[in-house]
């Protein structure tokens, strides 16, 4: 009989790390939740002065969303592209959009008149809420390779909480004329001609405010002798999974067969005990 109540008492005691174990996993498991209020991105490439610009914008994505928005010239050879990903993982939420761009440079008309230079710009926005405090981490990049001559580099993001007013959680704007193949990564402060840094990377999101959530990227001809220029980039805003850079995997269904062994096991322990 002592055996037997120290066998139970074996069992009873597993059991419990295991429903400790399933507390844990049940709030690691607890998605944060984003509201999406709204979304727009567009894209425009303009060749000349002489042709007609092409833009293209897409608005009203939630998530999970997965989509493209393309501005490309009825020659096919210039454009701008933004790829956006809206994703949902565990705990956390991704806002995701990579850039890809193409632009030419001045051309000129009959009478050997030049145009306005070719340009490609690409900007996003969205506002959304979470309904607990949460924290964000945002990262990206703008990288751009000249033809010949150096052209404008545009790169802007912010992230603000325009319900709770004050400083923006994160602004960057970064300008340049002057370098040629010129790269500007989120948090760096790498503009020739301006260079606007403030807030924070990484951070927390106040539950029920609104945010906003917007970037822009644009590269522009800066003289006669430009000859085009191509560009890529990517903007991301992760939401949620604790500490930031901390990605949470769901559970795949490890939660519920952890509490069915616990419960079969529960009621063999009773049968013990009752015989």
């Amino acid at each position: 009989m002592l055996s037997n109540l120290k066998g139970i008492e074996k069992v009873a005691n597993m059991y419990k790390r295991i429903f400790l174990s399933l507390a844990a996993i049940s709030v690691l498991s607890q998605a944060s939740a984003v509201t999406i209020e709204s979304s727009e991105v567009e894209v425009i490439n303009f060749t000349d002065s002489f042709r007609v610009e092409v833009n293209k914008s897409l608005t009203g994505y939630s998530i999970p969303t997965s989509k493209s928005a393309d501005a490309t010239s009825e020659s096919g050879d210039y454009y701008s592209r933004i790829q956006i990903d809206f994703t949902g993982y565990g705990d956390q939420v991704t806002l995701s959009y990579t850039i890809d761009q193409k632009r030419d440079g001045p051309h000129y008309d009959d009478a050997g008149e030049p145009g306005d230079w070719g340009y490609s710009i690409g900007w996003g926005f969205v506002a959304f809420r979470v309904d607990s405090n949460t924290t964000y981490e945002l990262s990206g990049f703008y990288d751009v390779e000249d033809v010949n001559a150096a052209g404008y580099t545009y790169f802007q993001c912010y992230l603000d909480d325009f319900d709770g007013g004050g400083p923006s959680l994160f602004n960057s704007e970064q300008l340049s004329g002057a370098t040629a193949d010129e790269r500007f990564d989120l948090g760096s402060r790498d503009g020739d001609d301006k260079s606007i840094l403030s807030g924070s990377l990484s951070g927390t999101l106040l539950a029920h405010s609104e945010h906003w959530f917007y970037f822009k990227a644009s590269t522009d001809g800066a003289d006669l002798e430009d000859k085009g220029a191509s560009a890529v980039g990517e903007v991301v805003l992760k939401i949620g999974g604790g500490a930031p850079g901390n990605d949470s995997v769901p559970d795949g269904g490890v939660t519920a067969a952890l509490l069915g062994l616990a419960l079969i096991g529960m009621a063999t322990a009773r049968r013990r005990l009752a015989g």
